[in-house]
């Protein structure tokens, strides 16, 4: 070695140039292995011992590694999401995996312990606190998770079925409802995935194909096409509007379309900066097409000339903008084409690019 020029790199490795590239001494020292990672066992980047090396994958040397300055909680695997909430992931071979959320900081660091071992062994580096057994750690997992054991995923009491969430950029976006657990955590990922990429912190759960999740979606009921709208169980039709912190019930009307009217008056008293009810109506109502679709999308993209070469008026929803239109009709993938009659009830649709199907809808308009 001592033949070398080695000099430390900021990181504390020592390094230096051998026949035009550089290598660092750990590497050199174990021959310099392809697809390999050099661990040092005592983490000691500067004990070059043969004794403290290793051969080992890259997800072994990241498990082996001190938790990075600057975050929101000093134990590794735990992030803070508020004063009493701590959420637990862990990472292998590049994929996050959710462990849940608990009220107590050294409780999550305890939960990530208990999983690093099993999954790294020897190579992992487990937070230095107190030991608590998996009771006494579980014991502290937050309410939420006490209702699903999946990120993302919430049940609903009043409607017994799984809500999907997810924040992006700020916002939270609804995914939809369920009726399998299972299947709603798979819609997470799947909307994880394609919003974080290899950032996302997925659920460990049985994987489903969205095709199978569609089978378990719980689609929202409207009872009316108009926002502020809806069918009491006396069949009148009520209005009502929230705002300062108060739902405002504006009456009940014979008409839906009148109460529609109500709610539009109410956004214009009251100056607010909401969308009006278009009203439909009595010999303005038909039947209508939508489609909902993403950008870059050859398929969508298909459909949209198509309807466009047979003189077909239709409505188009960007999922990417507007992943509640998605959540709402219970679509998992585009595009998806829906014939919907005068009150907004769904008579027909068509998955993908099927020239017969449309057809056949377009007939019906």
């Amino acid at each position: 070695m001592n033949q070398y020029k080695w000099r430390d790199h900021p990181d504390g490795y020592a390094q230096a140039v051998i026949n035009g590239k550089m290598i660092s001494m750990h590497r050199l020292i174990m021959g310099n292995p392809k697809g390999k990672c050099i661990d040092h066992k005592n983490r000691l980047v500067n004990d070059n011992r043969r004794l403290n090396l290793r051969e080992t994958t890259n997800s072994l040397n990241q498990a082996n590694r001190v938790k990075a300055k600057g975050k929101s909680s000093i134990y590794k695997g735990v992030t803070r999401r508020s004063p009493t909430s701590f959420e637990v992931s862990i990472r292998k071979d590049d994929k996050y995996t959710y462990l849940g959320r608990f009220t107590d900081e050294i409780a999550a660091a305890s939960c990530y312990n208990y999983h690093a071992k099993k999954l790294f062994g020897e190579f992992a580096r487990v937070n230095d606190i107190e030991f608590l057994s998996k009771e006494q750690w579980e014991s502290k997992k937050s309410e939420q998770d006490k209702f699903s054991k999946y990120k993302g995923v919430h049940w609903k009491k009043t409607t017994k079925v799984w809500r999907v969430r997810f924040h992006h950029n700020s916002k939270e976006m609804n995914f939809g409802y369920y009726t399998s657990e299972d299947a709603a955590a798979n819609v997470y990922n799947y909307h994880a995935q394609r919003l974080k990429g290899d950032k996302a912190v997925l659920n460990d759960v049985p994987y489903m194909s969205l095709e199978e999740c569609q089978k378990h979606t719980k689609r929202k009921v409207h009872t009316s096409k108009y926002i502020g709208v809806k069918l009491t169980s006396h069949k009148k039709w009520a209005s009502q509007i929230y705002f300062n912190g108060k739902t405002h019930n504006l009456g009940s009307f014979e008409n839906e379309e009148e109460a529609a009217k109500a709610y539009n008056q109410a956004i214009i008293e009251n100056n607010l900066d909401r969308p009006l009810n278009k009203i439909i109506e009595e010999n303005d109502k038909m039947t209508q097409l939508i489609k909902l679709e993403q950008p870059n999308c050859r398929p969508c993209s298909m459909v949209s000339e198509f309807l466009v070469n047979n003189g077909v008026t239709y409505t188009t929803y960007d999922v990417t903008e507007k992943p509640e239109k998605a959540a709402e009709y219970g679509v998992m993938s585009v595009p998806v084409t829906i014939l919907l009659d005068d009150n907004g009830k769904e008579l027909q649709r068509s998955i993908g690019c099927n020239y017969g199907e449309l057809e056949e809808m377009i007939s019906k308009l």
